[in-house]
């Protein structure tokens, strides 16, 4: 079995397809083709594009397609998936910052058209994504941030308090949350920070999105269409900035060395 990732999609639902083809996961009808094969993603399916809602769509009839033929489609949950989560929940709960509830915050990048179309059905799938996940000595998470050291020392531990708080209506809780969520390029900053991270949570290489590579490099999102590979090969940056002008890629998980 060989295990494929995804980055940030972002609405690009179009994109998201032809990604897929290209990776020979689905038909031209957009049914499983994978097989046994895993697919992850690395959430931050909504914002900034115009249609998450069938990116989650999609997403969640692979998974059950894939289940069919002993394969896998799963994500990570991402920050912009907790945030149109806020709008949704707590709308008009306020928050500790300037732009007032929720709501109006995640007006600033969301797209009204997938708040409109999310169901209970899209959200209890969000909710139950989890933070951090374990694949073949590869650790995924949706950020290159330190807010998972914040909410626990084991993959467990993060797991259940971003499901405790996400299932909960403390808007302080909340708010800190996506605070936090919104930090950046943390393994970029020290090698030894990467390391001890892997120590923390198990693991050889980390696996991330959420900074678009083109904001880590010097390349125009329009020519990004592999990984950002960094830290001496410990970190792979799946970002490639898709609303941005990349085309977006898959990356098919390579045999790590002993």
């Amino acid at each position: 079995m060989s295990t494929f990732v995804i980055g940030d999609l972002h609405g690009h639902y179009h994109e998201f397809a032809s990604i897929l083809l290209d990776a020979g996961l689905v038909d031209k009808d957009l049914n499983w083709t994978g097989g046994n094969h895993a697919l992850w993603l690395m959430g931050d399916f909504f914002d900034r594009g115009p249609d998450g809602v069938s990116c989650v769509d999609l997403t969640m009839r692979l998974q059950e397609q894939a289940r069919s033929t002993g394969g896998e489609v799963n994500s990570v949950i991402g920050n912009h998936d907790i945030s149109l989560l806020s709008a949704y929940l707590l709308p008009d709960k306020m928050t500790d910052g300037p732009y007032g509830t929720f709501l109006e915050d995640w007006q600033r990048s969301g797209n009204p058209e997938d708040l409109e179309r999310l169901t209970s059905r899209h959200v209890e799938w969000l909710t139950s994504l989890p933070a951090i996940a374990l694949v073949d000595e590869y650790l995924l998470v949706h950020a290159d941030a330190v807010l998972y050291l914040e909410y626990g020392s084991s993959i467990d531990e993060v797991n259940q308090r971003f499901r405790d708080i996400v299932y909960g209506d403390d808007p302080h809780e909340w708010d800190h949350f996506l605070e936090v969520f919104s930090g950046h390029r943390y393994f970029w900053e020290s090698l030894e920070q990467a390391a001890d991270f892997l120590d923390r949570y198990g693991g050889k290489r980390i696996i991330h999105g959420h900074t678009p590579i083109s904001k880590m490099v010097d390349i125009d999102p329009e020519f990004i269409w592999k990984p950002l590979i960094y830290n001496n090969g410990m970190c792979i940056n799946m970002d490639g900035g898709i609303y941005m002008g990349s085309p977006g890629f898959y990356y098919l998980l390579p045999p790590i060395e002993e």
